[in-house]
């Protein structure tokens, strides 16, 4: 049985509510028919909310079931794509909707020190054709560049790694793990986040294939609790 499906032909709704807000200060924006699923970073200046999301323009998951009609792959050509809402202004609709690039790309990441303020760079997992390509987006200067592994090779989600605590935005790494489709096992990349068309800077051949997966997460060691572990010596 299914319980869910996605209407082609229905408006799309954008929730905002005010941190520590109660149900009755939410704020409904509408845009016209499109999709979306992640979102890479969201940000206030002044009264105006900025949400930078990947966007398509049509169902991008074939899992939804369309109501009507068959899965259309090109709503695969997804980008990310600002939307600015102004909460000072009366109305419901999207001030403006606007493509920050042409690449091709979903599951996008930045720098989390910068998460809910302005920031510049951003990383993505390509979707045009096989899921073998990372993209790198300079949101200042508007240029965008792309490293791509062998057809065979599906990559998963990039994660950044500052290179010190205090480092200015970007200054880091980039992992990210993916499947060899000879050995059938997992590698993981390392790029300098800032020069993805270089390619890896360093390589990890795991000698096991962890499941293939888009998601991941970095964490630094300093700051995993160990608190209730049993302590190893020698």
């Amino acid at each position: 049985m299914t319980y869910y499906g996605w209407d082609p032909g229905r408006e799309i709704y954008l929730g905002v509510l005010p941190r520590f807000g109660r149900g009755e200060d939410i704020r409904w924006f509408k845009a016209p028919n499109q999709f979306t699923s992640h979102v890479m970073n969201a940000f206030q200046e002044d009264s105006r909310i900025h949400l930078d999301a990947c966007v398509s323009p049509g169902n991008l998951f074939p899992f939804f079931p369309e109501f009507g009609k068959p899965f259309d792959p090109s709503g695969m050509a997804v980008k990310l794509t600002r939307w600015t809402v102004d909460m000072g202004k009366p109305g419901a609709q999207f001030e403006t909707s606007t493509v920050l690039t042409d690449f091709v790309g979903e599951f996008p990441r930045n720098d989390d020190r910068f998460q809910a303020k302005r920031y510049r760079h951003g990383w993505l997992l390509g979707f045009s054709g096989p899921r073998n390509s990372l993209g790198y987006v300079d949101l200042t200067t508007g240029t965008t560049e792309a490293w791509s592994a062998p057809a065979t090779h599906p990559v998963m989600e990039p994660c950044f790694i500052p290179r010190a605590p205090d480092a200015p935005e970007g200054d880091g790494w980039i992992a990210q793990a993916l499947t060899n489709g000879q050995t059938m096992l997992t590698e993981l990349n390392l790029f300098e986040a800032a020069a993805i068309a270089k390619g890896p800077i360093a390589t990890v051949k795991i000698p096991f294939r962890l499941k293939p997966a888009y998601h991941g997460s970095w964490s630094d060691g300093a700051l995993v609790r160990t608190s209730g572990l049993p302590s190893r010596s020698g």
